[in-house]
């Protein structure tokens, strides 16, 4: 009699899982990421004194800090207890086994090739990563250039260059001395928004003549 296998259970998605798989979202929030931050920062920097705002900052420094070097103070405790047991032990290696190998793999030369194979092997990598780097400018640079001349070519990339647009126009400009000041002695929106172009062309509005009704 022969037994018929289990069925094969599928793994649970999780939400993290799902938002994993949705690249156009995550560019999405990305940008409004940014630009949240950007409308909060200047927001926040009118409000709230410079010396709050300083404390903040380096406490959300500290907050993100303080997981890496709680994760290197465990590491460097394994490290010592692994050690003491095995003085051999290659998969918790301590700080001066570090510097050892460094100093092995960028400041001597190697017997078998007699270069430096930290210094080699990182030239050749960062020249791979500047000729992709190249290729992606010039790429990028022909796709814009197309997709702007060409309407068909520019309507599949129209959704992903809006997204991206949307970043600098959602911060707010800074508002100038001048434009504080007029509208703040002008009772009506308009005549202060009139009255600050004039400031900035650097022209002064012509004097309105009295109406008839007054005179009278």
């Amino acid at each position: 009699m022969t037994t018929l296998p289990a069925p094969a259970t599928t793994p649970r998605r999780t939400p993290l899982h799902w938002l994993n798989n949705q690249p156009y979202l995550l560019l999405s929030l990305t940008s409004l990421f940014w630009a949240a931050n950007i409308v909060l920062a200047r927001h926040v920097g009118s409000h709230v004194p410079p010396v709050t705002l300083t404390t903040i900052r380096w406490f959300g420094v500290f907050l993100i800090l303080l997981p890496f070097a709680l994760l290197l103070f465990a590491y460097f405790i394994g490290s010592a207890a692994r050690l003491t047991d095995n003085p051999n032990d290659k998969l918790l290696p301590s700080a001066s086994q570090m510097v050892t190998a460094i100093d092995r793999l960028a400041f001597t030369e190697d017997k078998r090739s007699g270069n430096y194979l930290f210094w080699q092997d990182s030239a050749a990598s960062l020249t791979r990563l500047g000729l992709g780097i190249g290729i992606a400018a010039v790429a990028g640079l022909c796709l814009g250039i197309a997709a702007g001349i060409l309407p068909l070519l520019g309507a599949p990339l129209s959704p992903l260059l809006t997204v991206l647009s949307m970043v600098p126009p959602l911060a707010p400009p800074r508002m100038d001395l001048t434009t504080s000041v007029v509208s703040s002695r002008s009772p009506c929106p308009v005549a202060a928004a009139c009255s600050c172009r004039n400031a900035r062309r650097g022209t002064t509005p012509a004097p309105s003549k009295p109406s008839s009704t007054a005179n009278a």
